[in-house]
């Protein structure tokens, strides 16, 4: 990822990583209690896919080495949804256990403490 500023490059990973991008179109409501006429407005979100040549595993490195710890925690969270379809995430894990944020390290925890499912055969 090129972009100069961190927030940009933590917009795009999760893009690029889930391969899907989504944004707001709008809101809408919904009720909590139709008797007393409570309700809450909740954001509306469009997406669409996004074809990507690059592996996932290549597009999760690169932002685990990101010097931006928001951008790594970002990543970590993608890659926390990804990783079932990935062959070999002990090294990216690893580099994640290591890492000077605290926040980017509880990602790596979780994903010590919860293996991703098995691919079936």
């Amino acid at each position: 990822m090129a972009a100069v500023q961190p927030p940009v490059r933590a917009i795009a990973c999760p893009c690029l990583i889930l391969r899907k991008a989504s944004w707001p179109i709008g809101f809408d409501w919904v009720w909590l209690d139709k008797v007393y006429g409570s309700k809450r407005r909740i954001p509306k979100l469009d997406n669409r896919s996004i074809e990507c040549d690059r592996p996932v595993a290549d597009l999760i490195a690169e932002g685990i080495r990101d010097r931006s710890p928001f951008v790594r925690k970002i990543v970590a969270d993608a890659m926390i949804v990804v990783r079932s379809q990935m062959d070999d995430e002990a090294p990216l894990v690893a580099r994640l256990v290591d890492d000077p944020n605290p926040a980017v390290r509880s990602r790596a925890d979780f994903m010590l403490r919860h293996p991703p499912p098995q691919k079936a055969l």
